[in-house]
């Protein structure tokens, strides 16, 4: 604690995690007994709501034996030491001997219940996590294996982190519902004490019970409305973030704020109930055993029962003793009934049928790939909300109507038999569903070390053919043939680049094997990139590739599939981002160089390149028109290919076909349009500008030569560092500076300055102040006694009666017992009124502050340069807008 505070904790001050809590062992413990209730039950009454109890049963009883045992230590507390510590107290003939054994058994009650109370939550804690993180292990493994997703992203986020988190609380707050079961005991207990009076407090006690589920109902209400507005605020934040750029350039930040602002106070108004009802909910353990006591007392009194010092005190420490079983209670029923409606969630998606395309067996083993009669199609993505409204509008409509205005009237054609008509028709034998058929009647072989090319105009189907290889997309009909023991390569048209290093982009995971690691960054023309590079290959790569040129992102991304050493290599038009001598060095060195004898698709729209393919196949419309080798097509005058590349020809500069191979080594590599285009991305505020590998590496060169000093002064120490390390992000830090006078300062002012935060200072305080008053009038209630009243009591003596007056013990012989009545009920009132004014004040400072706040960083945000949004991920920034405005408020 003393390291963490004083230097700050990192991931390497932390003990490795045991082998018993990491998530790949809970994983695979809940997928078997999973699959052991599915073979039991079946799918439709399987339960992973039984299936998480029986992964942490253990933990689970051992928390509901420690809860149940701390219970009773705090009623043996309260009913039994305490009662006995008081009476010898009062007793004359005590010794302080027994006083102190009694107050030692005490103190020894209250630490064995903190400690137990310890050890529950710790347990509990450990169970939790372990049901997470098995729970979401196993739902990750089965969305990566579905190959057709059935469900949104939005859905599958919120099914990993709220989900998740939902049982989490479920897990750890189930166990401390059996809480309220000591509560029976405290009950009889009562009943001894005071009689049937005793009843009457805790019969008040337990109808606060379904007024705090009604109010956990009410919260969970408002707050489910409110979620789906914050889901749409970190939606449009998380837009603005991605498109910073033309959100900048066509100057769009105002109607962006307004936006926002607009959604965040449709959320704040949502919040606002919720938040106030929170507030009371949170507040009610603290108030009931107040209520409970005082209205047991006032009944009591009010009805000529006494009640002792003694009494009274062992009476409200019971109810005390309380406060958790009460304030526990109705969460863990709300986190349980949560958790239960998640793991309903969750197991629509482990049930969910994988959708795996039918494979037949290869008829040629020099194929690797065979596709005969292929009909593929996409399921499209529809919006549940609007679907209805859809439904409705085409009972009404026939499809292909139309309304004509004629004269100023309306009249309706009926369509005629071939607007009716499906725009696509597919095989007869293929199943009817929604499915949009794009690829028809595909027929092709993909042999074992050949090249097949694929052309064709835009939208004709190539990158569609490429997915169907994958399995990616929906067989409704015809045959296709995979080899699963040959593993694949991709690389798609939009290049897919990680925040790593460029190295680690480029090995993806595969062991580094340099030789073979300079082989593929020299075929792939990336060794001048490198020189351009604050770091080389060690540059770390910002997210989206931002500051990578689109060519750079490509070559990157050929060359991981390169460095796979995979056996059939799927390329989705990969050299579109690159200029023509690149493309032809990459086409020479990588393509027919280093990946001869491989297996490879190339979709491609750069013809020049077809000419070396081994086989080309031409798509249009979603179908295959043509197919051969080069020389064979051209032979067709009016083909579809010989027309293409007619076409082709034409547009083409005749002096770029006759510019010689150049040299593409590290010495000789020209300046080329992607190398520009990263030194305008640098630009003059860089301090990466004119920065070499030969300056770095050469002997005698001195690097203060090409490096720009001029913005390293106006950086701090560390981002100085970062920059010649080519480190671009830097991490988030966490718990590594104290909370300073200044961020207090601006979330006061944030929530409206220094009178409304000393009216919520004052508020709190007579709350305090009431209930201390509360609790004090009923000691000093009870320690008055009678009030020094003298009764007659009738002695016996000598087998004589005497009257005599004595003190009376009895309360309600206190002259001023209507005084001390009605004190204590405006106290009750004054408390319930400081209540709900300290709730009320609370939530409206915090809600005012956290939007203010919200508005004052969103404004920043949008006129940070673009250099921020370069070094900063965007996760960090969206948790500003999520997590930590959710924190705040």
């Amino acid at each position: 604690m003393y390291q963490a505070y004083k230097y700050g904790l990192t991931e390497a001050d932390l003990y490795q995690t045991p082998w018993k809590d990491s998530a790949a062992r809970n994983a695979t413990l809940f997928e078997g007994l999973w699959r052991k209730e599915i073979d039991k039950k079946g799918v439709e009454k399987a339960s992973v709501t039984k299936t998480i109890y029986k992964m942490v049963e253990a933990r689970i009883i051992a928390v509901s034996i420690m809860n149940f045992i701390l219970n009773v230590f705090a009623l043996l507390r309260s009913a039994y030491f305490l009662r006995q510590l008081l009476e010898l107290i009062q007793s004359p003939d005590a010794s302080y001997e027994q006083q102190i054994v009694c107050l030692l058994l005490l103190a020894f009650c209250t630490t064995i219940r903190s400690q137990l109370m310890a050890s529950a939550f710790s347990a509990a804690s450990l169970a939790a996590i372990r049901a997470r993180g098995g729970v979401l292990s196993a739902v990750f493994k089965k969305i990566l294996n579905q190959q057709i997703q059935n469900t949104t992203i939005g859905e599958l986020v919120n099914l990993c982190s709220n989900d998740g988190q939902r049982i989490y609380e479920a897990v750890l707050n189930a166990p401390f519902i059996l809480s309220a079961i000591p509560a029976i005991f405290a009950a009889a207990y009562a009943v001894y004490l005071l009689g049937w009076w005793g009843i009457f407090g805790f019969a008040i006690f337990f109808a606060f019970t379904p007024i705090q589920m009604l109010l956990s109902s009410a919260v969970f209400k408002y707050r489910g409305k409110a979620i789906p507005i914050t889901e749409e605020r970190v939606k449009m934040m998380s837009e603005i973030v991605n498109a910073i750029k033309l959100v900048k350039m066509y100057a769009w930040e105002m109607p962006f704020a307004r936006k926002i602002q607009k959604i965040r106070a449709m959320e704040r108004s949502a919040l606002k109930k919720s938040l106030l009802v929170q507030s009371v909910l949170s507040a009610l353990p603290q108030l009931v055993p107040i209520f409970a006591a005082a209205f047991t007392f006032l009944a009591m009194t009010l009805t000529g029962y006494d009640i002792t010092v003694t009494q009274a005190f062992v009476y409200i420490s019971l109810l005390n003793s309380l406060r958790f079983p009460l304030g526990v209670m109705p969460y863990s029923l709300k986190a349980l009934a949560e958790g239960v409606h998640a793991c309903g969630r969750i197991k629509k998606v482990l049930t969910a049928e994988d959708e795996k395309m039918e494979m037949s067996k290869i008829k040629d083993d020099k194929n690797l790939v065979e596709i005969k009669n292929g009909y593929f199609g996409w399921q499209p993505q529809t919006d549940p909300a609007r679907s209805g409204e859809e439904k409705k509008s085409m009972k009404s409509k026939a499809y292909g109507s139309m309304k004509l205005e004629i004269n100023g009237k309306h009249s309706t054609n009926k369509p005629d038999k071939a607007e009716l008509q499906p725009l696509v028709v597919a095989n007869r034998n293929m199943a009817r569903d929604d499915t949009v058929i794009t690829l028809h009647n595909i027929t092709l072989s993909l042999k074992r070390g050949k090249l097949l090319g694929v052309c064709g105009a835009v939208g004709s189907g190539k990158t569609c053919l490429i997915q169907a290889i994958f399995g990616m997309m929906r067989k409704r009909g015809g045959k296709i043939s995979v080899d699963k023991r040959q593993n694949m390569a991709y690389v798609p048209q939009q290049a897919w680049i990680m925040n790593a290093t460029v190295r680690e982009n480029i090995i993806f995971g595969k062991p580094f094997d340099i030789k073979r690691y300079d082989t593929v960054v020299k075929a792939c023309a990336l060794l001048s990139d490198f020189q351009q590079l604050a770091a080389g290959d060690q540059t770390e790569v910002g997210e989206r590739g931002i500051n990578l040129s689109g060519g750079q992102k490509q070559r990157i991304s050929i060359a991981r599939a390169v460095y796979s050493d995979a056996d059939i290599i799927l390329l989705d038009d990969p050299l579109s981002a690159v200029d023509a001598l690149v493309g032809q060095h990459i086409f020479t060195q990588c393509l027919k160089g280093l990946l001869f004898g491989k297996t490879i698709l190339f979709a491609t729209h750069q013809l020049q390149f077809l000419t070396d393919c081994d086989y080309v196949l031409v798509m249009k419309d979603g179908k295959v028109a043509e197919e051969g080798r080069h020389e064979e097509l051209m032979r067709q005058e009016n083909g579809e290919y010989s027309n293409l590349i007619r076409s082709f020809h034409v547009v083409e500069n005749e002096a770029d076909l006759d510019t010689p191979p150049l040299d593409f080594s590290a010495n000789h590599f020209p300046v080329q349009a992607e190398t520009k285009a990263v030194e305008a991305y640098i630009g003059e505020d860089s301090q990466l500008k004119r920065m070499r590998f030969e300056s770095m590496t050469s002997e005698g060169s001195e690097f203060t030569d090409d490096l720009d000093f001029s913005n390293l002064r106006r950086m701090s120490n560390d981002d100085a560092a970062q920059v010649i390390a080519g480190k671009l992000t830097r991490a988030e830090g966490m718990g590594e500076d104290k909370v300073r006078l200044v961020t207090y300062i601006s979330y006061v002012k944030a929530a409206g300055g220094c009178l409304p935060t000393l009216i919520v200072f004052f508020l709190i305080l007579v709350y305090l102040v009431v209930q201390a008053i509360t609790n004090y009038w009923v000691s000093a209630w009870v320690g008055a006694g009678s009030g020094g009243t003298l009764v007659n009591q009738t002695m016996l003596i000598n087998e004589t009666e005497v009257v005599t007056l004595v003190l009376s013990e009895r309360i309600i012989d206190n002259p001023n017992i209507s005084y001390y009545q009605i004190s204590y009920v405006v106290c009750i009132a004054g408390l319930i009124v400081a209540t709900f004014l300290n709730a009320l004040t609370y939530v409206m400072f915090c809600l005012r502050a956290s939007t203010k706040l919200h508005d004052q960083i969103f404004r920043k945000l949008v006129a940070s340069p673009m250099n921020f949004f370069d070094i900063t991920p965007s996760g960090q920034i969206l948790n500003r807008f999520s997590k930590d405005t959710d924190e705040s408020q």
